[in-house]
């Protein structure tokens, strides 16, 4: 019962593509005119869907924006823009775990220099990471003693 990826999952793809650019830019607003608890007047009105901020969005449609009464394919953009880290994840999961494997020591050094969590002289002192050699990371005996 595995999924086939041209069958299933790319045509899935493609559509979960299609709900998150193409929802729509517009929302109806409704007013409704009210007396003595009866509804005598209702108009609606379209109006633009906006960004937090109150400008109107101009490019495309996200979980950001805010609308008046939410259509169906707005609504299909935020289940399916919530359910993308699952769908990405579980399907290409055996493929992060590669990529993460592959990283160098010197990646991971690099990263943790860009974030200022080590500089360059500290680069050799680094709890954790053996002095010699690429790949993943091990404990040098140093470190394995300071964490008994």
């Amino acid at each position: 019962n595995a999924l086939d990826k041209e069958l299933h999952i790319r045509p899935m793809e493609a559509k979960f593509a299609k709900l998150l650019i193409g929802a729509s830019l517009e929302t109806r607003k409704t007013t409704s005119t009210t007396f003595l608890g009866l509804r005598i007047v209702s108009t609606s009105s379209a109006c633009n869907v906006t960004e937090v901020d109150g400008t109107p969005s101009r490019d495309f449609f996200t979980c950001m924006n805010n609308s008046y009464d939410y259509s169906e394919d707005q609504i299909l953009n935020i289940h399916v823009f919530s359910s993308l880290y699952h769908w990405i994840f579980h399907l290409y999961q055996s493929q992060l775990l590669e990529a993460r494997k592959k990283q160098s020591r010197d990646d991971i050094v690099s990263k943790l220099e860009h974030f200022g969590l080590v500089n360059d002289s500290q680069e050799s002192t680094i709890p954790g990471f053996a002095s010699a050699g690429l790949g993943q990371p091990q404990l040098d005996d140093q470190s394995h003693k300071e964490r008994q």
